[in-house]
């Protein structure tokens, strides 16, 4: 898991985040567009970067496997 990640996420290791409630969550928010999502995530040097991608399965996809394989569930 990535540090900064960690580092905010202490004490939540063991909370179950369900996919359809976090897709909800993001869909949301004000900086995305239906056809595009924009997300505020650390990169490895710890800057906070402002990433865009499109939205659709293949995002949904990649939440799901990180909330499956990186989290416990």
């Amino acid at each position: 898991m990535h540090t900064v990640l960690q580092a905010n996420y202490a004490g939540f290791e063991q909370t179950v985040i369900p996919l359809d409630g976090f897709m909800k969550a993001i869909a949301k928010d004000k900086k995305n567009s239906d056809d595009e999502l924009r997300l505020i995530l650390p990169d490895d040097d710890g800057m906070v970067r402002v990433i865009r991608r499109p939205a659709g399965e293949s995002f949904t996809k990649v939440c799901s496997d990180y909330l499956t394989t990186i989290l416990p569930q």
